[in-house]
């Protein structure tokens, strides 16, 4: 380990990588959880989510969901990989077509890996006449992979938007988040198809938080103390009082899920988990 240490470049932020690797830990942990299997009162094999059962359960959702923080991270490694290449204010066509090719190449092939394995396990248990349970299997083995769509979204994105951001990080930030409440009011008042755009829009605003932070451009000290408790009360007030669940992760069955696409309540939430993990990072 201290050989490891001892080989990381100075000044790289050791909170990003041990929050990256956290969050992965509770992604895997906290789907194997809600995983519920079952057969129905005519012996059919059902797969569902326990937190569909167990209410009392839901809360615990906000330790489990993380994806917020880990977009942030995200987003922070993103800018610092771009600056490491001479991207952060400019680049060409071809760097940014590089740029996102090296990060594509690192993202795929685990992926593939893992759909390779599965293709072999479902053709297995076709063989053998399981495969209603084997292909309940792969369903769960998929569902943790939604948020490689959004990911890579991001990453294509990121060389695109740091240097804007940069130049006028308000108005960006202004920008992004003003689109995004009109798309949510959009969703609340009924309309499904043009708010589905914040799939793509929520998720990088918290990439853009991240690159905030990789910046310097957020409060420090007790005033981000200050802001990560104001963030953590509005979230419990949009779930008290708002047409909010208390869980932070969907389900299937739920209205106004806070993640499908992501809404204010996510948002929110997310504000606070990532303003607290921030405060905690020198640490």
């Amino acid at each position: 380990m201290a050989e490891l240490s001892a080989a990381v470049k100075a000044g790289r932020n050791r909170a990003v990588d041990l929050y990256r690797a956290a969050a992965m830990l509770a992604v895997a942990l906290g789907h194997w959880l809600v995983m519920v299997a079952y057969r129905d009162t005519e012996g059919a094999l059902v797969s569902g989510n326990g937190l569909q059962f167990i209410p009392e359960f839901r809360v615990a959702t906000w330790i489990f969901q993380v994806m917020p923080l880990f977009f942030v991270v995200g987003g922070f490694a993103s800018a610092a990989s771009l600056d490491a290449r001479g991207m952060g204010h400019r680049s060409t066509a071809k760097q940014r077509a590089d740029w996102i090719a090296g990060r594509m190449a690192r993202l795929l092939p685990p992926v593939a890996a893992l759909g390779g394995v599965w293709l072999v396990i479902m053709a297995l248990g076709a063989a053998l006449g399981i495969s209603g349970l084997v292909n309940a299997g792969a369903v769960a083995a998929a569902i943790p992979l939604w948020f490689l769509a959004n990911y890579t979204a991001d990453v294509i994105l990121a060389p695109h938007v740091l240097p804007l951001f940069r130049r006028s990080p308000l108005w960006t930030t202004v920008g992004a988040l003003t689109l995004f409440l009109a798309l949510e009011a959009l969703r609340l008042s009924g309309e499904h198809l043009i708010s589905h755009a914040n799939w793509v829009l929520g998720w990088f605003i918290f990439q853009m938080a991240g690159f905030a932070w990789r910046d310097g451009l957020l409060p420090t000290g007790r005033s981000l103390v200050l802001w990560a408790g104001g963030f953590w009360v509005g979230t419990v007030a949009l779930v008290a009082f708002g047409p909010w669940s208390v869980s932070m992760v969907h389900f299937p069955g739920m209205s106004h899920s806070p993640t499908h696409p992501p809404t204010l309540a996510l948002l929110m939430f997310g504000a606070a988990q990532s303003a607290s993990a921030i405060v905690y990072a020198p640490r």
